[in-house]
């Protein structure tokens, strides 16, 4: 595994269609339904941007959309994109990833951090010169959304839609019992 120091990570929720969604992902998984939004799927989108890391300096984009394997919620990733050939042989052939080459740019003034990233191949196909992204995000940090403080003997429920995304963990008192079980 490579080490990593001195990163800016954004991460952006959404709800996309539910049926595009059921294309990406293989047929032992199962999407996890938003009940406010019928025929809509959750996913993610992240940019990170690593500055020092043992693969040398670069960018990457993950698309996760939230699925249930055997009723435990995990996120899927159909793709990851980066910038480095370093990280894209080391995520293909060590970890299995399903990376690809992309453009990908990250700034930041003061709380405002902007995303973008696009794949050469694709842009010279778009009739349109307006959409040739394949993702970007213009986000503004704030102050924390929500606290939940976890009780230490059991385990609590956040509130609807993040319980649907964000797992929480074991009690403390059962932490060890179920993970030495889990590894037997």
């Amino acid at each position: 595994m490579a080490g990593y120091k001195g990163m800016d990570y954004v991460s952006v929720a959404f709800a996309t269609d539910a049926e595009k969604a059921a294309a990406l992902i293989p047929k032992e998984l199962t999407l996890i339904a938003i009940p406010a939004l019928p025929g809509m799927a959750s996913a993610n989108l992240v940019f990170a941007k690593y500055r020092e890391c043992d693969l040398g300096p670069y960018m990457e984009v993950i698309i996760s959309i939230a699925v249930l394997h055997q009723g435990r919620p995990y996120g899927y990733v159909p793709a990851i994109y980066v910038d480095n050939d370093a990280a894209l042989l080391a995520g293909r052939e060590l970890g299995g990833y399903p990376k690809k080459m992309a453009r990908i740019t990250m700034r930041n003034y003061g709380n405002l951090f902007l995303s973008h990233m696009s794949r050469g191949s694709i842009q010279t196909k778009t009739v349109d010169p307006n959409f040739n992204d394949l993702a970007s995000s213009s986000v503004t940090k704030g102050d924390k959304l929500f606290s939940v403080p976890l009780p230490a003997d059991r385990t609590d429920e956040l509130p609807y839609p993040y319980n649907l995304l964000l797992p929480l963990p074991l009690p403390r008192e059962n932490r060890r019992t179920t993970c030495c079980r889990q590894w037997r």
